[in-house]
């Protein structure tokens, strides 16, 4: 068919067809709706009114079509607008003839066919993933008829952002600084996804009345979210095994007795409206190890057994360490004064045995002593013990003294044993006299008496030797 003329025959013959042609009746049914959408699209291409379907095009009034005065282009636009409502009111019946029917704006009042095809289109829930293939059916088709009129991948992402619903505001934004840059099957599959998650439009829905819906479906999520975390908190859990915190579901302790023994916090809701622990103060945080954080379930990592083990390990290791760095503290900070003070515990401790006891050594005694003396030299020599014994000894006698830091905390190691020796040595000697007394005082002198007095004095003997190696120390330290 030619193009509209300005002469009236020309106008008959493109109106010919509104009243000539049977139509495609269209209840609102969304079964119906792609076939007589595409069916519509068709006719309107064939009878070349499909851009007052596409486009909101500026029309002639009535009265400037009557009196001859309006432009070729606006009474043609007027036309067409003519021929796509009527066509549109005549195919549709019951609720999609209701939006044809209240499609009247300003500059088409007597019936906008661009408006009619907008509301039937955002009437229907379309399946987004059928539109896709729809527009991809029609620009192949574009292609066969000529390549240069099938479209690149560039122009359709742009006329897809273009042709979106309202619904999809959130994806246009999202998409419009990207989509230059992005695949064609990544940006269907945003669009598609985002449809999958909203399901945007009910078919009982228009794009008017989605913000209002979308905003109720969001508050019964919300709603239903916050029960479901209710109902959770207000079930008591099940009892396990090591009687730990479940840390997979956040469930507390069921030993509520043992947690309340610590502390005192109600479960309240905050100012979000989710069930959660409110701050306790800092001795209910040191009651359970500073293990409660705000507005968190307290947990736990092990059973209670395995922490007090872990924790006395702990302890101990703090306070070998701590005692370990005094000691080489001191020792490093005054050597001299240390020597010194080393000394004089030693003569203390050998006076105070000699002052209780009061043991009268013979010649006899002194010369074993001395014998015995030498023999634990001797045995030094072999298996000396750095920082202590040789070293120790020539630094006494005016020879500089260079140690390493590890022969320094040796050394004090073996003074504190030496000093955990002659203690032992003093409870040997007391033993050693009350022994003497009583043997002294038994009245029978048979072989067990004298094996029982040679054990006595062979401690005492032993006790003494020790006694006289101390005083021998003393006196190299005190020269």
């Amino acid at each position: 068919m030619d193009d509209i003329s300005d002469t009236a025959s020309d106008d008959q013959k493109d109106t010919e067809y509104v009243s000539n042609s049977g139509t495609i009746k269209f209840k609102g049914n969304e079964d119906e709706w792609r076939t007589w959408k595409g069916k519509t699209i068709a006719t309107a291409m064939q009878h070349r009114f499909y851009q007052a379907l596409f486009m909101q095009e500026s029309l002639a009034t009535m009265e400037e079509v009557n009196a001859g005065t309006a432009s070729k282009s606006t009474r043609k636009a007027f036309l067409r607008n003519v021929q796509a409502y009527a066509h549109l009111a005549l195919c549709c019946e019951k609720t999609a003839y209701s939006y044809v029917e209240n499609a009247v704006t300003e500059r088409a009042p007597m019936g906008d066919a661009y408006e009619a095809w907008k509301k039937l289109c955002e009437s229907i829930n379309e399946n987004v993933e059928e539109w896709f293939l729809e527009l991809e059916y029609w620009n192949t088709r574009m292609g066969k008829i000529k390549q240069s009129y099938m479209r690149d991948d560039l122009q359709m992402k742009a006329h897809i952002i273009d042709q979106l619903p309202e619904a999809y505001e959130a994806v246009k934004v999202k998409l419009s600084g990207a989509y230059t840059t992005t695949p064609m099957e990544t940006f269907k599959r945003i669009i598609l996804d985002f449809w999958k998650r909203h399901n945007v439009l009910s078919p009982t829905e228009t794009s008017s009345q989605w913000k209002f819906a979308e905003e109720e479906r969001l508050m019964q999520d919300k709603y239903n979210t916050k029960e479901e975390e209710e109902a959770k908190m207000s079930e008591e859990p099940e009892p396990h095994k090591d009687k730990g915190f479940n840390e997979m579901t956040g469930n507390p302790d069921p030993r509520e007795d043992i947690l309340q023994e610590y502390h005192d916090v109600p479960i309240s809701k905050n100012r979000n409206g989710w069930n959660a622990m409110e701050k306790p103060s800092i001795q209910d945080r040191k009651g359970l190890g500073g293990l409660i954080k705000r507005n968190s379930v307290p947990t736990r990592v092990g059973n209670r057994k395995s922490f007090k083990w872990k924790q006395a390990i702990f302890d101990i290791m703090v306070n070998l360490g701590i005692a370990l760095g005094f000691i080489y503290w001191h020792a490093m900070k005054d050597l001299d004064k240390f020597r010194k003070l080393l000394g004089v515990h030693c003569m203390a401790v050998n006076n105070e045995i000699g002052q209780y006891i009061g043991v009268k050594t013979t010649e006899y005694e002194k010369e074993f002593i001395r014998d015995h003396e030498l023999e634990i030299w001797e045995e030094a020599k072999i298996f000396s013990i750095p920082g202590y014994h040789e070293e120790f000894h020539k630094g006494n006698e005016g020879q500089s003294v260079s140690k390493k830091q590890s022969s320094l905390l040796i050394g004090k190691i073996v003074f504190l044993v030496s000093k955990w020796i002659t203690d032992c040595m003093t409870a040997l000697r007391e033993l050693s006299t009350l022994l003497d007394t009583v043997k002294w005082k038994m009245k029978s002198s048979n072989r067990e008496d004298v094996k029982f007095g040679s054990q006595v004095g062979h401690v005492r003997q032993n006790a003494t030797c020790h006694t006289k190696r101390f005083e021998k120390e003393r006196a190299l330290i005190s020269s």
